[in-house]
């Protein structure tokens, strides 16, 4: 039995009333003021990414990102698809698309990234070569089958044949998709998801550890299960090999303190989208050296920025106009904790 929202953070309490979708619809546009979003645009900056890739020239990567940001602003300011939850899922999209130009077409040279057993220079390449490169590029978010994957924090490669492994990794997807279908059917008949005054901290410190820990199984469990999936299909019409998809999460076990939680158990997919961007403004921006207390700082301050901006602009897709009353308490929470530790820790390296 799954939710009739496609996300139980979207669900809310149940009218006995039929409603008219484009009716409903109708009535999101004129209340926010916002302009049916065209179709074509979140594909075009995703386009325009793919053709920088394909380019040579950093001097016209540069300028295709020029575009990729007045595209992303209009989408995500100006337009509405009419349900909040497809502009949440637009808003991800976008947002994370333009953290992915910033770092290929603007702040580094992409084509000095090599693939593992790369001969030519990237810049060598012939076409189809350039193109079948720019495809692992753009597909392989945790940069699985290159020179510069973090190894160190990815789970191991699969060894096993490739039928085995499809075998294996089926039985897994019913698994995720079981443990998925429990959660949400749950969710859906609990007020605290619903979008309503009612808080999934409410109910005393029992029910918020449980909800918490429900909301991250969820994520856990469908994330797993769409990243199964797809190496299944691709694996199993031999478009790539089965150790080219290690899991998507390290284990729990590994995880016995907050940084080993986030940098090993954790998915890994954001993790070169901020670590360039931390180490851009920290070491080349600012000219900080890379052993410094200074220098380490400022850089986890930024990639912990863009991570709470990335799911900040998510959130706003989401509730838009509601955005800053849904739970004001809560912004920049992580930077005042940060604050103080940076704070602790410099008087400790004076003192």
């Amino acid at each position: 039995m799954t939710c009739h929202s496609s996300f139980p953070l979207n669900s809310s309490s149940k009218s006995t009333m039929p409603v008219n979708e484009d009716v409903a619809n109708t009535a999101v546009l004129s209340d926010t003021g916002l302009r049916p979003l065209p179709p074509f645009l979140p594909p075009l900056t995703q386009a325009l990414f793919f053709i920088g890739l394909l380019s040579c020239s950093r001097a016209s990567r540069v300028v295709l990102f020029i575009p990729i940001v007045c595209i992303s602003h209009y989408v995500l300011f100006y337009t509405t698809k009419g349900k909040d939850i497809s502009d949440m899922e637009t808003a991800n999209s976008i947002a994370l698309t333009l953290l992915k130009a910033s770092d290929a077409l603007l702040i580094n040279d992409v084509a000095k990234l090599r693939l593992v057993g790369q001969k030519n220079d990237t810049n060598e390449l012939g076409l189809v070569e350039r193109v079948k490169w720019a495809l692992k590029f753009f597909y392989s978010p945790r940069q699985i089958g290159w020179t510069h994957e973090p190894r160190h924090v990815i789970p191991p490669h699969p060894t096993e044949s490739r039928w085995k492994f499809v075998r294996s990794r089926i039985v897994h997807c019913l698994g995720y998709f079981f443990l998925t279908d429990i959660l949400n059917t749950y969710m859906c008949y609990t007020p605290a998801f619903w979008r309503n005054d009612i808080s999934i901290a409410d109910g005393g410190i029992g029910k918020r550890v449980l909800h918490s820990v429900m909301m991250v199984s969820l994520s856990w469990a469908f994330f797993n299960l769409v990243y199964t999936i797809m190496a299944v299909v691709v694996v199993a019409v031999r478009l790539t090999d089965a150790s080219e998809w290690p899991a998507l999460y390290g284990k729990i076990s590994d995880g016995y303190t907050v940084r080993r939680f986030w940098g090993r158990v954790w998915h890994q997919s954001l993790r070169r989208v901020f670590t360039v961007h931390g180490e851009f403004v920290a070491f080349r921006l600012l000219g900080l050296r890379k052993d410094s207390f200074l220098g380490n700082t400022v850089n986890h301050y930024v990639v912990f920025a863009l991570s709470g901006l990335l799911h900040a602009i998510t959130e706003y897709g989401l509730f838009r106009g509601k955005y800053w009353s849904s739970a004001p308490r809560c912004r920049f929470s992580f930077f005042k904790l940060r604050l103080s530790w940076s704070s602790i820790k410099l008087v400790r390296c004076w003192g």
